[in-house]
């Protein structure tokens, strides 16, 4: 997702009329700190600069809530008619963090039609692998 996510913005760049020299060094290699999950927001630019960072660093803070853990939750309707036959189906989901997380805004950067923000958690100590949960296999 983080990859799909990353060409995207990359796409907008590049489509905006940016130029793709002028991504700074963090989004085209991401840094890497032990203990540490770094995220990237990113928003159009808007008429008025700080309304665009505000909403790049809001995405940020999102993306680094999901980066720690997520769960999703979803809801299944089904409508039959007499016989079995199935005549409605719906369906909802929903990707929500498991924790709250305070980002760290650590740049901010304008690339064409497009705002990047990089924040970074502030808690250092936290153990991704030790909180994710594998479903067991029935038998």
């Amino acid at each position: 997702m983080n990859l799909l996510a990353c060409t995207l913005t990359v796409f907008t760049a590049w489509y905006a009329g940016g130029d793709q020299e002028a991504l700074p060094a963090w989004f085209v290699r991401m840094p890497e700190e032990p203990g540490v999950v770094y995220a990237v927001g990113y928003a159009r630019a808007y008429a008025v600069y700080d309304s665009a960072a505000a909403a790049a660093a809001r995405d940020a803070a999102h993306r680094l809530r999901m980066a720690m853990g997520s769960a999703i939750i979803g809801e299944r309707l089904f409508q039959t008619l007499p016989g079995g036959q199935v005549m409605y189906q719906g369906e909802k989901f929903a990707e929500q963090p498991l924790y709250e997380v305070t980002p760290v805004y650590l740049d901010t950067a304008q690339v064409g039609g497009m705002i990047l923000v990089l924040a970074v958690s502030r808690e250092q100590e936290i153990s991704l692998s030790s909180v994710r949960r594998v479903p067991e296999k029935a038998p």
